[in-house]
């Protein structure tokens, strides 16, 4: 619920999102991995709206197959 919670917030900011991205990455990425599948699905769409929102460069955050040279 939490997480969720979390990506409603990061939706609701929109572009005053960056200041936190730092903080809601690791948060997201934390998560990634729980157990839960709704835990993922919530951290996937969390993460997705920080990407969607962010004015910060995260491309080194892309496995190297998916870098865009």
């Amino acid at each position: 619920m939490a997480v969720a919670g979390l990506g409603e917030i990061t939706k609701a900011l929109k572009a005053g999102v960056a200041k936190y991205t730092g903080e809601l990455l690791a948060t997201f990425m934390t998560c990634l991995d729980d157990e839960s599948v709704e835990v993922s699905s919530n951290t996937i769409y969390g993460l997705g709206l920080v990407l969607e929102n962010t004015t910060e460069d995260l491309s080194g955050y892309a496995p190297s197959k998916l870098r865009i040279r």
